[in-house]
């Protein structure tokens, strides 16, 4: 079953991943009657949303080395994904413990930290609204019920 999502996930320039039973599959690597050989592992952002973002941070702090700007890449891909299923994702987004993304300086004689983000902070390009749905999740954890204080 397929929610019919596609998109670039696996390289290539044009729609190469297809959700199949919530995860994506490479087009590149089989066809839809026979089956695909390559793909599985990665949720579909569409149907899966919050199990998206969680593999996306990870991805993002294990997969990428430390000169690659972490901070920037998660900013665009949240702010993609909010195109995609904007309630689902801010959810998810406001939901997320906190991380440390950060970016070192590729000069391998000099250690050098750019940029440490913890998340959360204000994502340019997402509205007000959307950013303080993500800030008040934070102020607010989960299990906290704030009408029953004084």
């Amino acid at each position: 079953m397929s929610c019919g999502y596609q998109g670039h996930h696996f390289g290539a320039h044009y729609p190469d991943a297809l959700c199949i039973d919530g995860y994506l599959w490479d087009l590149d690597s089989g066809d839809f009657n026979e089956g695909f050989s390559t793909g599985g592992e990665i949720p579909c952002p569409a149907c899966k949303t919050a199990a998206y973002l969680d593999h996306l941070v990870e991805t993002i702090q294990e997969c990428f080395d430390p000169d690659t700007h972490q901070p920037a890449i998660f900013e665009h891909q949240l702010r993609q994904l909010v195109l995609l299923a904007p309630n689902e994702a801010i959810a998810a987004a406001a939901a997320l413990p906190r991380h440390v993304f950060v970016q070192i300086s590729p000069n391998t004689h000099e250690l050098e930290v750019l940029e440490v983000r913890t998340w959360p902070w204000r994502i340019v390009g997402l509205s007000a609204h959307q950013n303080l749905e993500i800030m008040r999740a934070e102020a607010n954890p989960p299990g906290r019920d704030l009408s029953q204080e004084p």
